[in-house]
């Protein structure tokens, strides 16, 4: 089982199922080669927002903190927010009793894999790293605050705009050690992580949108068949 973030972690006891919507094959097909899931730097999703803190949270900070210097308020502390993005890898999942017809069709999605919270947590190999597992906060950002002072709560809070997603996350840090260092920008910095998992153990069950073709099910249904689980495949009632 997982290391969890002793800040940020959810009990066993979430009941609904979690989806992974995918749009491309590859996706679904890396699960298997690489026997891993992948986890995005935080910085390269397309959401400007991710990461970052809200406008009435940045406001008060001379506030909560009262003996800053301008320096460290207005350059020092939004430089390292600006590198913690660099830090954070995410793995993104839709929370939902039955498979979101908003989702396979905002995502153009293909494929949905479905598995839960406590599989997840099992079939993760990496016991070195210290997840980060938390369900996502729908907020405004001109108006609502990021109470937690901790660096990496932005990472679990997104526009209002994106509720439809019921999402839950995990993530993982890496050279967030180095954040103060002088030669930050020149550490090497990987567009993702692999990160080592039970295939069999994630994967409850493998959806299949009705418009992906046959050629591409029948490969689907080879992967699955190498693991032995390709009763687990279904076709989308979407």
């Amino acid at each position: 089982m997982l290391k969890q973030h002793r800040d940020y972690f959810i009990s066993d006891s979430i009941d609904a199922p979690l989806w992974r919507y995918m749009n491309e094959l590859y996706k679904f097909e890396s699960i298997f080669e690489e026997q891993a899931l992948y986890f995005c730097r935080a910085d390269l999703f397309p959401d400007p927002l991710e990461g970052t803190n809200t406008e009435p949270t940045i406001k008060i900070r001379p506030t909560v903190y009262e003996e800053a210097t301008d320096n460290w308020l207005y350059v020092t502390l939004p430089m390292f927010e600006s590198r913690t993005r660099k830090c954070v890898y995410v793995s993104c999942w839709h929370n939902n009793w039955t498979e979101s017809k908003d989702m396979w069709n905002k995502y153009s999605a293909k494929i949905a894999l479905k598995t839960t919270l406590n599989r997840v947590k099992y079939s993760i190999l990496d016991k070195e790293r210290e997840f980060l597992i938390s369900c996502v906060n729908y907020i405004d950002y001109k108006k609502d605050f990021i109470h937690s002072l901790n660096a990496f709560a932005p990472f679990f809070y997104k526009d209002e705009s994106y509720n439809y997603e019921k999402e839950v996350r995990l993530a993982v840090y890496q050279n967030y050690s180095h954040i103060g260092d002088h030669n930050f920008d020149e550490l090497s910095f990987d567009k993702g992580l692999f990160i080592p998992i039970d295939v069999t153990r994630l994967i409850e069950q493998v959806v299949v949108n009705s418009s992906v073709n046959k050629e591409e099910f029948r490969y689907i249904n080879y992967l699955m068949k190498m693991y032995n689980i390709q009763k687990r495949l279904s076709i989308s009632k979407y």
